[in-house]
């Protein structure tokens, strides 16, 4: 079966470990929302359990992989996508909306049009996100 898929996984599954232990002990998400809120987690240094720490992380490596082969044999391609590799490039989002068969070919500058300009048919609440990126 052909579907359009992508797979976007953190390949530092200790920083990951990291952001979800610092957002469970300040009760937020792990993405920040705003500038602001991103550069307050930057600062935020939360402590995370050391036992099992190895065995979590060998774990987390294995299970991106079963994912990945499981999507691969089931759905065709791999369009595996490391959130690191992806985070600020918009030539990696327009690769993606092409591989999910939304843009008929990639093209960056598509996509910033489209993030920057018509935000509210893309985004829930888009006024305040416009009014930042304005």
């Amino acid at each position: 079966m052909k579907l359009p898929y992508v797979l976007l996984l953190r390949r530092n599954v200790l920083r990951r470990e990291i952001s979800n232990e610092a957002a469970k002990m300040r009760g937020s998400a792990s993405h920040a929302a705003t500038a602001a809120a991103a550069a307050d987690l930057r600062r935020f240094r939360p402590s995370i359990r050391i036992h099992g720490l190895v065995e979590r992380i060998a774990n987390e490596y294995d299970q991106n992989e079963r994912l990945a082969s499981l999507f691969r044999n089931r759905c065709g391609d791999a369009r595996l996508h490391w959130y690191e590799e992806v985070v600020d490039r918009p030539e990696v989002w327009a690769t993606i909306m092409y591989q999910l068969g939304l843009w008929p070919a990639p093209d960056a500058s598509r996509l910033r049009t489209m993030t920057l300009k018509n935000t509210t048919h893309v985004v829930h609440g888009a006024l305040p996100v416009r009014s930042l990126i304005s």
